[in-house]
């Protein structure tokens, strides 16, 4: 079930990858934009303790933004410009 709280959630996931992106088109998405994004991430302090955000919380943003990209890699406009594989360089690290 789709939730206000569920929504909030990828729509911040969402804003977060556009902002560390520059909010650049979709259309020219990179694999260093990819990149940029998740050092981003793993910058990110919580806005109440001023702490490095938790594993499990970039994880999820991660979750949220590459579910993002497959969907996007289906729509008109997109299909040529972004390929599902391109959805891998949102997983989580491996350390």
């Amino acid at each position: 079930m789709v939730t206000p709280s569920s929504v909030e959630k990828v729509a911040d996931a969402l804003l977060r990858f556009e902002s560390a992106i520059g909010f650049k088109s979709f259309k020219a998405l990179t694999i260093d934009d990819a990149r940029r994004f998740q050092d981003a991430l793993d910058q990110a302090k919580n806005a109440k303790t001023g702490k490095p955000v938790s594993a499990a919380f970039r994880v999820n943003v991660l979750t949220q933004v590459r579910a993002f990209i497959l969907w996007l890699a289906d729509r008109p406009g997109y299909k040529s410009l972004i390929r599902h594989s391109f959805a891998d360089f949102f997983s989580p690290k491996q350390e």
